[in-house]
This record gives C-alpha cells, structure tokens and sequence, in this order.
C-alpha cells in the first residue's frame, strides 16, 4: 500500500510472485483471514528503508 495525507491505498500490484508491489510499497496492511470490510481499521506495517 502507498500513504497518502494519513489514508492508506492499496498498489495495482497485488499478485502473489509480484515483488514490484512491495519494492514500491510504503506499508503493509495486516489482514485477516476473511478479509476487511471496505472502509474497516487493519494494523498498518512500516515497510523498512522507505
């Protein structure tokens, strides 16, 4: 995901062998199993180096 004035966004790069994704990434979201509803609180990872 990239960060943008305080709200998280998610990348089109979202597949599982797609390293571009993270490589441009801001954070990682931690998400359940089940998934989020849209507009829901997940835990929000700093990505190191960026």
């Amino acid at each position: 995901m990239t960060l943008l004035a305080g709200t998280a966004l998610p990348l089109p790069f979202d597949g599982p062998a797609m390293l571009r994704g993270l490589a441009l990434a801001d954070a990682l979201a931690v998400v359940p199993p089940g998934g989020v509803a849209a507009g829901g609180t997940v835990e929000v990872l700093d990505v190191p180096g960026r």
